[in-house]
């Protein structure tokens, strides 16, 4: 059984939701859902405070990487680097083959980050986010 987020938790990742993703933000209910089955929520915390979080879906033994976001004053200082380690990590304890994810043909800083963990460009996907066209990356995980 799954344990329910707290509702703190919660709050922190619905407003850095509204910030990080302002032109799409999940609802609510929609981040409540990573804590069901085949799927996950990593919650960074330094200094004893809520600093960014992670949130994953599984489907068979592929992991996507759904959204992952770090507060402002704390980003350039490896809190995305330890989630995505901490994700590699949860991938390979669920046999996954690789981890796939979206971003932004714009997002530079976004895209020199997921190259830096490991990730390589795998195809563009025309218009998917609306009029902007996306990456997708590809992390190999490797055989099971």
């Amino acid at each position: 059984m799954i344990n329910p987020p707290k509702k703190e938790v919660l709050d922190f990742i619905e407003e850095l939701e509204r910030e990080a993703f302002s032109d799409s933000p999940y609802s609510r209910e929609a981040i409540e859902k990573f804590w069901g089955e085949g799927s996950g929520v990593i919650v960074a915390v330094d200094e004893e405070v809520y600093s960014g979080y992670l949130l994953y879906k599984v489907v068979l033994d592929e992991m996507n990487l759904e959204r992952i976001a770090v507060v402002a004053e704390k980003r350039r200082k490896g809190i995305a680097l330890t989630m995505i380690s901490k994700l590699v990590e949860i991938a390979r304890q669920g046999k996954c083959r690789r981890i796939i994810l979206q971003v932004r043909r714009s997002n530079i800083p976004a895209i020199s980050l997921y190259r830096k963990a490991g990730f390589r460009s795998s195809r563009i996907r025309r218009g998917y986010f609306g009029r902007e066209d996306g990456v997708e990356m590809v992390m190999n995980i490797g055989e099971f």
